[in-house]
């Protein structure tokens, strides 16, 4: 009865028709016919043949009846812009993790620099105070006092995980007081030719410069490396 699909004219906002050609057949055909495509049987009429989604039935075309939906393609786009962004902020955060890994790693490796260079001026103090043990009439006040800030300096160990300010200031304190003993020491000595004379003496005096040096220059790349690393520590996102 009806060659051509219908559609809404005349109303200014025609919809999209989508077409799907069905076998030949009369419109109420559907109504009894199970074997249809399209058989689905609704309302109070036996005739009644659109499915769902059709509007109209016009013998050999449907006329399916869509609207477009103007937000399904931005909304996919801003879907995968989403997805983009927060797949960079991962992998900053994961670039960001690995280096404050790095940097603590590099601060801990220091830091046993730093205890290295103090061991081995505590080993050598030791050497000396016992060859100064042997001159009866060196001042016991000066080697006394080697003596304890020596043991004191020893005493205090610091991992490098467990550098707080409190034991850094103690560790710091105790070095310090173990500093000034020895240079006391060496100021004595030079009173005493025969002990300033031999060689284990001179051994040492010639060490010692050295080995303050190098104490120097490790707590320095310490310094600097801790400085970064809590620099960075600060930054965001660290700091939420």
């Amino acid at each position: 009865m009806h060659d051509e699909p219908v559609g809404l004219k005349g109303t200014g906002r025609e919809p999209q028709l989508a077409l799907e050609q069905l076998p030949p057949r009369k419109c109420g055909q559907a109504a009894n016919d199970r074997t249809h495509p399209f058989h689905r049987p609704f309302g109070t009429s036996p005739g009644a043949c659109m499915p769902p989604g059709v509007h109209l039935c016009t013998g050999r075309y449907i006329a399916l009846v869509t609207e477009p939906n103007p937000r399904t393609i931005p909304m996919k786009r801003s879907t995968i812009i989403l997805l983009v962004v927060l797949g960079a902020i991962v992998l900053w955060a994961i670039s960001f993790q690995r280096g404050m890994v790095g940097m603590n790693e590099g601060v801990a490796a220091q830091w046993s620099n730093v205890e290295n260079a103090y061991q081995l001026r505590a080993d050598k103090t030791k050497n000396i105070v016992e060859i100064i043990k042997g001159s009866a009439d060196f001042e016991q006040k000066t080697l006394t006092d080697v003596v304890e800030a020596r043991a004191k300096a020893t005493s205090i160990q610091l991992k490098a995980d467990d550098l707080t300010p409190e034991k850094m200031a103690q560790f710091e304190a105790a070095q310090q007081q173990l500093s000034g003993a020895l240079s006391r020491l060496m100021v004595t000595v030079e009173r005493y030719p025969d002990l300033k004379t031999t060689q284990a003496f001179r051994d040492f005096q010639a060490q010692y410069e050295g080995m303050e040096n190098r104490i120097g220059v490790e707590r320095r790349k310490f310094n600097d490396l801790a400085r970064a690393f809590n620099s960075k520590l600060k930054m965001f996102p660290n700091n939420l």
